[in-house]
This record gives C-alpha cells, structure tokens and sequence, in this order.
C-alpha cells in the first residue's frame, strides 16, 4: 500500500513541487478519488484535503500524506481522529519549545 500511495502522491502532485496543494488533489483523476474515498471514508476531495494537510500549511507533503492514509487504514479509526492526535502532538510540541526557551530566562 505504501508504494501505491507514494505513486498517487506523484500521480496527483501535478507541478513536481513535493507537495500537493488543495487544486491538485480536487482535480485528481477519478481512479485515485475512488481509492481514497474508500480508504478514508471521504467522497469529497476538499475534506480529504482539510484532513490530510494536519499542519494546516495549505499544502500536504508526500509523508504527511502517505502516514495520514496509512494511519486511517491500520488503525481503522476515522480520519478525523488521526488528524485530531497530530494536531496535539504538534500543539504539545509547541509548548514543550515554549517551556525550554522560557526556561532559560530563570
């Protein structure tokens, strides 16, 4: 599954600029919309995207989205849950390197 995603990835990342943007995954061929609607659950390409791009940048690198697919499919929770746990660890992240530079100032 890995190297299909990492296919799909290059298949939809139409400017072989790394990433995908919210334009390339909308206009995805319908074979790759099939596939990914019935590994996430997703009919919609603008939700894939919104659930896909975890760091909220407007743009899904090929690891943030071959783990996002991955993640769904082997633990079979919803997408959203996936996202939601990225989400907290790029927030306590954060606040861990908030924590350290604070620290130095006592």
């Amino acid at each position: 599954l890995v190297t299909e995603l990492r296919d799909m990835f290059k298949r939809l990342d139409t400017d072989e600029s790394g990433m995908i943007c919210y334009e390339e995954l909308v206009n995805m061929c319908e074979e790759d919309r099939v596939v990914l609607s019935d590994l996430l659950a997703f009919h919609d390409p603008a939700h894939m995207f919104e659930a896909l791009d975890v760091n909220e940048d407007g743009a899904i690198e090929i690891d943030e989205f071959c783990n996002g697919v991955w993640e769904v499919v082997v633990s079979k929770a919803p997408i959203e849950v996936k996202r939601m746990e990225k989400q907290i660890e790029v927030i306590a992240s954060r606040i861990k390197d908030i924590h350290d530079r604070q620290a130095g100032f006592f």
